[in-house]
């Protein structure tokens, strides 16, 4: 699984609550239904249809931005919470135990979706922004090039930052004191630990954990809002498609360098002085169109409070409130024992804790109810032939008999007719087919979409070859390993090693 991303906005909330981590009651809640996303909500119904309302026209307008197959996504979901202290319980706590201070909203993201969260009723400019960030992030989940961090980054906040003025949908618009702090940082005035970085050195940072020490965790999402901004709006740049030709360019190399050199040619060398010249030319340029109405969602209803259980039960999850978690589901389970949604709900807990036979157990009655739940059956897949608890990690494939391993690949691929945009059960298949006693035809289909969805992911190419060879398509199979390593480049070293392996493995003459 990826590991989950977490999106804040740190701003104050009305109090400083003790963080106890509690359950609320699930009655008495509203919901709000549309095509793309549900809300759960404490609130009052007028508060509620406004957030529903302010949502709805956000990703309306932004489909429009970022054109997606909404078959690539998973759920998005919503909770609004009616105070402080029901909040606070539910907000995220940090690695040491300690709880995440002075957030007015949060969000967490998986392979099976996006769960946001706030308090806050009149949607403030920051909270707002920070949930607009979060449906970003879904949105762009169903698009499957690489994206530096910093691209990723700079996409949510500068597409986040949506508002409407005098009639207008405005996207573009500068967020409240960043280019100030741009400008400072240019001209060297911050701290030595907040230096401004090239293009090449931005787009090069792979983890925030070691920028945080050389360069200013806050300044590096101000930073990449810049650059991204100067990529989609500055004329000069957006005439040219700029964005889009340096995302084409990191599917080849995901050395920054190469990408900025094959993306914009010689011009590359002048790409800093450029984007300074943006910066302190202080014209950050706003896309401003005539709003054009999103359908309107369902009024606010009375919610279902097993599915306000199992939707808590996720929040507390991801948010690593499992005991919480565990007890939302159980409580789900109870109130409406043959939904499978409360076991789906269940099987992410018991799976996020590592509790494998447990997982595999939730998972089996979550499919005997008749689970839709594509997480449900790709932690069925990922769980197949744990025999005991003593080990934490799921059974390596090497140790599935021939007949777990073709469960699980079934597995897999129910996951993948429920949510095609699930990587992670493309790369289960691909990693089960040394394995399994049989492949079908099935499975080279499933493998081939795979690898047209994620081409950057280098096992799903190798399981693809796997599948041709074990088919006696030996041509089939040499020519996808040839084709990776001619653009080894784009993959991870291990994933080109392997291909090399198998390649001198399957040429070698036989006999």
């Amino acid at each position: 699984m990826k590991s989950f991303r977490m999106a804040l906005v740190l701003v104050l909330c009305s109090s400083a609550m003790a963080h106890t981590s509690r359950t609320v009651s699930v009655d008495g809640w509203c919901q709000v239904t549309t095509p793309d996303f549900t809300v759960i909500s404490q609130m009052s119904v007028p508060d509620t249809a406004r957030w529903a309302g302010n949502l709805n026209q956000f990703l309306h307008a932004l489909k429009g931005r970022v054109p997606v197959d909404p078959r690539l996504l998973g759920p998005f979901n919503l909770v609004l919470f009616k105070s402080d202290s029901d909040y606070w319980a539910s907000a995220p706590v940090l690695k040491s135990g300690a709880p995440l201070s002075n957030i007015a909203a949060f969000g967490r993201e998986g392979d099976w979706g996006s769960i946001a969260a706030t308090c806050e009723l009149g949607a403030s400019e920051q909270t707002q922004r920070m949930i607009f960030e979060t449906c970003v992030n879904w949105i762009l989940s169903a698009d499957h090039r690489y994206r530096p961090l910093a691209l990723q980054t700079g996409l949510s906040e500068v597409y986040g930052a949506y508002v409407i003025e005098n009639g207008s949908e405005i996207f573009g618009q500068p967020v409240r004191g960043w280019t100030s702090r741009l400008q400072r940082a240019e001209n060297h005035v911050l701290g030595n630990a907040e230096v401004f970085l090239t293009p090449e050195e931005l787009l090069s940072v792979n983890d925030m954990n070691a920028v945080a020490d050389v360069h200013g965790v806050h300044l590096f999402y101000v930073e990449s809002w810049g650059f991204t901004h100067f990529l989609l709006f500055s004329k000069e740049m957006a005439n040219e498609h700029a964005m889009d030709r340096l995302l084409a360019a990191f599917a080849h190399h995901h050395n920054a360098h190469d990408a900025l050199k094959e993306a914009f040619g010689d011009r590359a060398d002048t790409l800093i002085s450029r984007f300074r010249s943006y910066i302190q030319g202080g014209d950050f340029y706003e896309i401003a169109l005539p709003i054009e109405p999103a359908p309107l969602p369902s009024p606010p209803l009375p919610a279902d409070p097993a599915l306000v259980a199992s939707i808590l039960g996720r929040l507390e999850a991801t948010t690593g409130h499992l005991d919480i978690a565990r007890a939302y589901a159980q409580q789900a389970i109870q109130l409406k024992p043959n939904d499978p949604r409360p076991r789906d709900a269940l099987a992410l807990v018991d799976f996020i804790a590592h509790l494998n036979v447990e997982a595999s157990a939730d998972c089996k009655e979550a499919i005997r109810l008749g689970s839709k739940d594509a997480s449900t059956w790709l932690f069925s897949s990922l769980v197949a032939g744990k025999a005991d608890g003593a080990d934490k990690e799921p059974a390596e494939h090497a140790l599935l008999s021939a007949e777990q391993a073709r469960e699980a690949v079934n597995a897999a691929e129910r996951a993948i007719l429920f949510s095609k945009g699930l990587e992670t059960a493309y790369v289960q298949v691909a990693a089960l087919m040394p394995h399994v006693g049989r492949v079908s035809e099935d499975d080279g289909k499933f493998l081939a979409l795979g690898r047209m969805l994620f081409p950057n992911d280098g096992w799903i190419e190798i399981g693809h070859a796997q599948w041709a060879h074990r088919v006696k398509d030996d041509p089939l199979a040499l020519k996808i390993l040839g084709d990776l390593l001619d653009h080894s480049a784009a993959y991870a070293p291990e994933e080109a090693e392997r291909a090399r392996t198998l390649q001198k493995k399957w040429s070698a003459p036989s006999g």
